[in-house]
């Protein structure tokens, strides 16, 4: 990536009409696995009778429920946990995460849940219809982790339940890429609180020899 992750993430997504609003919550999203992630990694192991599908169902649950405590405080975003899943609403467009066991490049939202086939019907339609949806009302966070924590993330839409039509990779650990971190608000000082800056004393001789200057032109 380039020395601004951010920026440049921001513009991957803007070719695909994702509003920039999109791009800090699921970076929240992405914190929130990260950290579930590496609980269970110290939490869990062999020696425990812990598997694979039992540490992947702690590492959902331990990430849906932060998530939940998280963005609660992103103003314009919205949490749906109906039907025991986790949907977030944000400018528009509606964003739920899964797993990728065989790697993000592999995603698999097929099976027989209701959730996962409407979610998929969802983004083909938005694929149908093509440049008619502006932004896209539904993507997916698919990432992938092992037994050291999160390896990848990325946000994008389905093509079909096992196929990207178009994904941005936003966590790769595998390639030592830097973490994404949204910029701070920073808090806009009005006039009033802006301190007076101080010019250098050569800088305030000119000023002066200006207005002498001036009041001799008046005369």
């Amino acid at each position: 990536m380039s020395s601004d992750p951010y920026a440049e993430a921001q513009a991957a997504l803007a070719r695909h009409a994702v509003p920039a609003s999109v791009l800090p919550p699921v970076l929240q999203m992405i914190d929130c696995i990260r950290e579930a992630a590496d609980d269970v990694a110290n939490d869990t192991g062999d020696d425990r009778y812990d598997d694979s599908n039992g540490r992947g169902h702690l590492r959902y649950r331990r990430a849906r429920n932060r998530m939940i405590e998280a963005l609660d405080d992103f103003e314009g975003v919205t949490v749906d946990t109906s039907n025991n899943a986790l949907e977030i609403r944000v400018a528009g467009v509606a964003i739920s995460f899964y797993s990728a066991p065989h790697g993000v490049d592999q995603p698999q939202l097929g099976g027989a849940t209701e959730t996962r086939r409407r979610v998929v019907d969802q983004m083909q339609l938005q694929l149908e219809l093509d440049d008619k949806v502006d932004p896209p009302s539904r993507l997916v966070l698919i990432h992938e982790c092992d037994e050291e924590g999160l390896m990848q993330a990325a946000l994008g839409s389905l093509s079909s339940p096992s196929a990207w039509s178009w994904h941005v990779m936003l966590a790769n650990r595998l390639a030592d890429e830097p973490v994404i971190e949204a910029p701070e608000v920073q808090e806009i000082q009005s006039y009033e609180e802006l301190e007076e800056t101080e010019l250098p004393e050569s800088e305030l001789l000119e000023d002066a020899d200006a207005e002498d200057i001036d009041q001799d032109a008046d005369q």
